[in-house]
């Protein structure tokens, strides 16, 4: 079973979105492929980025199903939360959560693409500038602060 929701301004990507369970792994360049997967992928509404949330061991399978509410919707939910308080984020596109004998399965948070650098990559960048390392902390630190203080 997969329950899943979709913005209505991406309504045209429901059979992508419906098919990522299948496709996911054939699909898209990896960004990153650690624990959880976020791979980019160019739809027809435009590139997306698509994060499949690993880790569903059975403890957790069990946890998501029945008692907490998956990352995936979390996250679409989080992503609708901190616009309206002012703190830019990736526009959200969809989630998908994949469900086998009443327990969660596969779970994927979908939203659009921007192609700013990570905050890896600006560090590995100014690998050598401690002068723009200490702006950049400070930066870091008042966004901290501004997220925190919106709830």
């Amino acid at each position: 079973m997969k329950l899943y929701q979709i913005e209505v301004e991406f309504s045209g990507l429901k059979e992508f979105v419906l098919t990522l369970p299948e496709t996911f792994d054939s699909i898209g360049t990896i960004i990153q492929g650690n624990r959880n997967i976020l791979k980019r992928v160019d739809t027809p509404q435009g590139a997306v980025v698509i994060k499949n949330f690993k880790g569903m061991y059975f403890l957790n399978r069990l946890a998501f199903s029945l008692l907490r509410i998956s990352k995936a919707t979390r996250s679409y939910s989080y992503a609708e939360v901190l616009r309206k308080k002012g703190i830019l984020t990736p526009t959200r596109v969809a989630w998908i959560n994949c469900y086998s004998w009443g327990l969660l399965t596969q779970s994927f948070f979908i939203c659009v693409h921007y192609p700013y650098q990570t905050l890896r990559q600006v560090l590995a960048a100014h690998a050598q500038d401690q002068s723009f390392k200490d702006h950049l902390l400070c930066h870091v630190a008042a966004f901290s602060k501004k997220l925190h203080g919106a709830g």
